[in-house]
């Protein structure tokens, strides 16, 4: 009798997770199916996971011990943390970031070619710097599909009924203990770091987390587990630590799922250890990488992709800022490398003083990327953000000097149209045209002023 009690649990178990569905509808002919309207229902399987869990624990009582045993247990504790929580065992996917509010400069040009402010997509401008970096530090839970995040020792949220779960972890323990070479056991000790943190026992899921990567260095969550320290040890200002974890995770390569939020990662640990030039080394090779996967500046993405995109180029700006500014970006560049992306680098780092009222630095800025690309398609707009930074800052006399360097460069006999035709930039030449009339109002009234100057010194002498 006792030999039946495997075959006849698993049977159970199978007509359970069967139980929810209605039963088929049976036809005469082919032709009824048009007729047959789906079933929308939702299925109650709360039920299902009590009666599944019944039949485990009937299974783990009654049947000798086999090689299915610790299959059994670690299934019932799974069912035990499903059932409390909504984690399914397996489930998990990487951090997403908090969404930013819209910025007013993010909007973007009309031109084909867009100007420096509009270069900026989604970078919460309206974020101080240290609610940005809040933001895009910000621990979301130790592990996939927590928000328990940095929880004290034992404590237990309010709506969780800790039972459950207590019983779910006293399982994976007898399992390790009893079954220590089980095949499984990175998976049990995965799901044991979840019932911890779960039940906001964050110490205890870290050191079981420890426990897992030391034991099995090839086990599938391997750079899950590595990302999710990185988050403890970060947000404790362990950065030392921080930084272990998220190499281990780059080291594995861009298969690992978690390869673009490590690089981010590791970048504001060294940021935050003042280290701002090997920071941004991080965060230029994921926007590198970024390009080798074929994604593209000028082209709408995925909401998630674009929000990592733009902060990234935030960061970069702080970076920047802290290496010494507008003197900085160029050197860096010529050091390590070009990329077809610093107009945006550039860009980005005029917005970000411009929002601070920096206005010589914002010009500077963007008066450094034209006096390096000239010729770039996008040099005409930075230009004209220099235009608008001092009228801005209420500089007339700079206003007009930037005026005059506009029309000189962009004037139609000026050397950048025999790299690009007229017709295919009407912003820029509709921006000529405004400047040549607002130079020539300005010295037509200078002008005025010296005749009325002379008449006056006539009448004198008379």
């Amino acid at each position: 009798m006792r030999r039946l009690a495997i075959p006849m649990v698993l049977a159970m178990t199978l007509i359970v997770g069967c139980a929810s569905h209605p039963r088929p509808v049976t036809l005469e002919t082919l032709a009824e199916l048009r007729d047959v309207q789906p079933d929308v229902q939702e299925a109650e399987v709360e039920q299902s996971l009590d009666q599944a869990m019944h039949h485990y624990r009937r299974f783990l009582d009654e049947a000798p011990e086999t090689a299915m045993t610790p299959d059994a247990m670690r299934r019932l504790a799974d069912l035990q943390i499903e059932k409390q929580f909504g984690i399914r065992a397996g489930a998990s996917k990487p951090r997403v970031m908090a969404v930013p509010e819209p910025s007013q400069a993010s909007a973007t040009s009309q031109a084909d070619t867009p100007s420096p402010a509009a270069l900026i997509v989604g970078t919460g401008q309206r974020e101080s710097d240290l609610e940005f970096e809040r933001r895009t530090t910000a621990e979301s839970g130790i592990l996939a599909g927590s928000n328990t995040g940095a929880s004290p020792v034992g404590a237990v949220r309010p709506d969780a009924d800790p039972a459950g779960p207590l019983e779910a972890i006293t399982l994976y323990d007898q399992l390790l203990t009893e079954y220590p070479s089980y095949e499984h056991n990175d998976k049990v000790l995965y799901q044991m770091a979840r019932a911890y943190d779960e039940l906001g026992r964050t110490e205890e899921a870290v050191d079981t987390m420890e426990r897992l990567i030391h034991a099995n260095p090839h086990s599938d969550h391997y750079d899950e587990v590595q990302f999710r320290r990185g988050e403890y040890f970060f947000t404790r200002r362990h950065y030392l630590d921080a930084e272990s974890a998220y190499l281990a995770i780059i080291s594995l390569g861009t298969a690992s799922s978690y390869y673009e939020l490590a690089l981010y990662k590791l970048g504001w640990t060294l940021y935050k250890q003042e280290f701002y030039e090997e920071a941004l080394h991080k965060y230029i090779a994921l926007l590198d990488y970024k390009l080798s996967i074929g994604y593209d500046f000028d082209q709408t993405h995925e909401e998630e992709d674009e929000r990592r995109v733009a902060d990234t180029f935030r960061v970069i700006s702080l970076s920047f800022s802290n290496l010494g500014g507008p003197e900085a970006v160029p050197e860096y560049f010529s050091t390590f490398g070009h990329r077809s992306y610093e107009d945006r680098v550039y860009s980005n780092l005029g917005e970000h003083y411009l929002a601070k009222l920096r206005y010589d630095d914002a010009a500077k800025t963007y008066r450094s990327f034209v006096a390096l690309y000239p010729f770039h398609r996008s040099s005409p707009h930075f230009s004209m953000r220099v235009v608008e930074t001092f009228t801005q800052g209420g500089f007339p006399k700079l206003v007009l000097e930037s005026k005059r360097e506009f029309a000189s460069k962009y004037g139609l006999k000026a050397e950048y149209w025999r790299h690009y035709k007229p017709e295919e930039s009407p912003e820029v030449l509709a921006y000529l045209k405004s400047n040549l009339k607002d130079l020539a109002t300005h010295y037509h009234a200078q002008y005025q002023s010296t005749e009325d100057e002379d008449e006056k010194i006539a009448h004198a002498i008379r």
